[in-house]
């Protein structure tokens, strides 16, 4: 949800449309994904100030979030899920000379 100009807020909802956690604030959230499972959301954060930042993934179950990286700010595209839910893909855009340049992560969870 757009909560202003340059704030974003991503919330965990229930199926009866009540809000059960905020799991995350930012400048943008973005590259959103499910698990193979459909248990756990991973993300990503940027921000300008000193808020989140990074690859996120919430348990849905819990709530519980952990962030994964804070190297990786400018995902390229949606988070990816490996087949088994244990490792994420992850693109990272770096800007270089006149132009972007794309670095591709394996995130494996533990």
């Amino acid at each position: 949800e757009r909560k202003s100009e340059g704030k974003m807020i991503l919330s965990l909802i229930d199926f009866s449309g009540n809000e059960k956690k905020t799991l995350a604030e930012g400048n943008q959230i973005f590259g959103t994904n499910w698990s193979p499972d459909e248990t756990k959301l991973a993300y990503s954060v940027a921000s300008n100030n000193s808020g989140q930042a990074g690859i996120f993934v919430a348990d849905a179950n819990s709530g519980k979030v952990v962030q994964l990286t804070v190297d990786i700010q400018l995902v390229a595209d949606a988070v990816r899920w490996s087949p088994s839910g244990k490792k994420l893909l992850a693109a990272n855009a770096v800007q270089e000379n006149e132009g972007y340049k794309f670095i591709t992560y394996i995130i494996e969870l533990k």
